[in-house]
């Protein structure tokens, strides 16, 4: 992402519970997942999404899912700037 110019994302590390019973075989108790979250505009969606999916696909069960939601307004607290400039 850093490389692309998208600085402003988080990764979060998380452990998932193995409730499908595609996950049940293999002896879990919980499974290691990450989630990334990223605020881009509009036009840089898809590339965001294209990197994501190229980087994190295997084509094994688990590779992950993207979500993808409208953000409504953004503020800068220290400035109380609004809007895209504030990314």
């Amino acid at each position: 992402m850093l490389k692309r110019g998208y600085f402003y994302f988080a990764v979060t590390q998380s452990e998932i519970n193995p409730e499908k019973e595609v996950w049940k075989d293999r002896k879990m108790k919980y499974i290691p997942k990450r989630m990334v979250s990223v605020i881009v505009s509009d036009e840089g969606k898809d590339e965001v999404v294209k990197t994501i999916m190229k980087v994190n696909k295997t084509g094994k069960i688990g590779d992950g899912k993207i979500f993808i939601s409208p953000v409504e307004e953004v503020m800068r607290i220290r400035t109380s700037g609004k809007g895209e400039e504030t990314l």
